[in-house]
């Protein structure tokens, strides 16, 4: 044996054979000291480490080498950047677990959820100059808005981004609220950074309109404008004491009994975080199975978490009204139930705001929708449609 390699496994078997979202960053650092003072032969430590705190564990001798994986599908220029001190340039990987699940779980080939290029390296995926430099505007300062914007400047076009909002993001700054998100955080950190470094001009607390895009004359718009939020057909949901989701996580105010209606992802991580603020909190789901579309390994470990908490899931189950003492829910067995609740949350029923495209057809000579206003999904959907776009000008 010539080195020891502490791999992710070390931590467990199965689920969390990978550091999943909201484990401890550096977690090879925890333990290769002291394999480092047993052993002879070099130590590699491995568990989502950071460069700049795998230099300085190699620099202690707490490691001889830092083995990464997921790090480099995310950014394959990570040790470059690393070693020319351009940190703020490295695209962090989420811990998504997206790239092991395609291959593990679906046998499709590997994907990165911040890296539409991974799985293509040798296709017309990658980054290359324009041909022809365009005037381009983005509307809309979402992950798929943002990486849009970046990847066509990066081709040398000249792009404006407009944001209707007082700061980026979109959704996003919804999304690294709950808890175990802070991997999420750093990437939209990654892609607030990257829009001055490439030269984008942004224009936030903006609401493009039809009169502006007039005036600008772009070469190409690219219409990243996310979802609107409606309010499902239940009886009652227009009550004060209903709210959504995204307005909870922006710090609305709740009861201490929540009754949340859409057991997908935004629902589970939004009962996750008011749970952590001691709200009791149900759950209400019309399928089979909660956060359906989220990666198994994570999924699992959201559901085990969320029943650890205490929180009741009721799934394939309907609500029926929404009243001034709760709601009434129908389960798949047609036992009606009443749930007490002084708020309820809704977390289903987005669409897609697309009002804008409709406007500009036949007006724009080159136009894109991109993200959540063609499709509500992911945040891999998202940031791939705007790398698609941005080549494709």
């Amino acid at each position: 044996m010539h080195a020891l390699e502490l791999a992710g496994m070390i931590w467990g078997i199965e689920l969390n054979m990978e550091p999943p979202p909201g484990e401890p960053r550096n977690m090879g650092l925890m333990i290769s000291p002291f394999i480092k003072s047993v052993v002879t032969i070099p130590v590699i430590a491995e568990g989502r480490i950071e460069p700049q705190e795998g230099d300085k564990a190699i620099a202690e001798g707490k490691a001889d080498f830092i083995g990464m994986g997921r790090g480099l599908l995310a950014d394959p220029r990570l040790p470059e950047k690393a070693v020319t001190g351009r940190l703020e340039r490295i695209r962090p990987c989420i811990g998504c677990g997206r790239c092991t699940d395609n291959q593990l779980m679906k046998g499709i080939g590997v994907m990165c959820s911040v890296n539409p290029a991974v799985g293509h390296e040798a296709s017309k995926y990658q980054i290359y100059r324009a041909q022809k430099v365009k005037r381009v505007a983005v509307i809309g300062g979402g992950p798929a808005g943002m990486e849009a914007a970046r990847v066509a400047s990066l081709r040398g076009h000249r792009v404006t981004l407009y944001e209707k909002e007082e700061k980026l993001g979109g959704q996003l700054n919804q999304a690294v609220v709950p808890p175990h998100k802070s991997n999420l955080a750093a990437y939209l950190e990654y892609l607030k950074t990257q829009l001055p470094i490439q030269r984008v001009d942004v224009r936030t607390g903006v609401k493009a309109n039809i009169d502006m895009i007039k005036k600008l004359k772009p070469d190409a718009v690219v219409i990243a404008t996310g979802v609107s939020m409606s309010k499902p057909d239940i009886p009652g949901a227009d009550k004060p004491f209903v709210l959504s989701a995204r307005s909870v996580l922006d710090g609305k105010e709740t009861a201490v009994n929540v009754a949340i209606i859409g057991g997908g992802l935004v629902g589970c991580e939004t009962a996750e975080f008011l749970q952590k603020q001691g709200k009791q909190v149900t759950v209400i789901e019309m399928l089979d199975d909660i956060a359906g579309k989220m990666v198994y390994a994570q999924k699992t470990i959201l559901e085990a978490r969320l029943k650890a908490a205490g929180v009741t899931i009721l799934t394939g189950t309907k609500c029926k009204e929404i009243s001034d003492a709760g709601v009434t829910v129908k389960t798949k067995s047609g036992e009606v139930l009443h749930i007490e609740a002084g708020t309820v949350v809704i977390a289903v029923g987005d669409r897609p705001n697309n009002a804008l495209e409709r406007e500009l057809k036949g007006i724009v000579h080159e136009l894109h929708m991109v993200g959540d206003c063609v499709q509500p999904e992911g945040i891999a959907e998202a940031v791939a449609a705007g790398y698609h776009a941005a080549l494709s000008l």
